[in-house]
């Protein structure tokens, strides 16, 4: 998210953060994409383009409002979130 003072500026997003922690966690124990796309949709994690759209009404990533825990293995018009992740500069 962007900072208040500075919208050049990002920060962590307190609801978010500690989800992507766990990620690049789980990803540098040796975890591969699936098995954490399975796990997070297992415990019914919001997925991102989910989370955009309940918080923005953005439809950016293409949201799937009927299946609102499901995390993209495969990246869906060039977009996978998880995927996506390692590609932040």
């Amino acid at each position: 998210m962007k900072g208040p003072d500075n919208p050049k500026q990002y920060i962590p997003d307190p609801e978010t953060a500690p989800i992507v922690k766990r990620i690049f966690e789980m990803y540098a124990s040796g975890i591969g994409i699936v098995k954490i796309c399975d796990r997070l949709s297992t415990e019914k994690v919001v997925a991102p383009s989910v989370y955009a759209f309940q918080k923005t009404g953005s439809r950016c990533g293409n949201p799937d409002l009927n299946r609102s825990y499901h995390w993209a293995q495969t990246p869906f018009a060039g977009y996978s979130p998880i995927r996506n992740m390692w590609e932040i500069p």
